[in-house]
């Protein structure tokens, strides 16, 4: 499981890195917005699904016994 985590916060980074180096204001603002916050989701999803005890925390938010 930690590979997967390992590549969502592969993508999530990359994401937000895409969304920065994005230098025009027109129509690549939604790009932006877009990548920037999704990549943020991602990064932030992946950091705490590394942290000891996350199976206990998906259980409990799925109503796992």
């Amino acid at each position: 499981m930690g590979f997967w985590y390992f590549l969502l916060l592969l993508v999530g980074m990359a994401s937000v890195i895409m969304s920065l180096n994005i230098r025009t204001v027109s129509r690549e603002v939604k790009l932006f917005v877009i990548l920037f916050f999704c990549g943020g989701a991602c990064t932030i999803l992946a950091l705490v699904m590394f942290l000891p005890g996350a199976s206990e925390i998906i259980a409990i938010f799925l109503d796992v016994e």
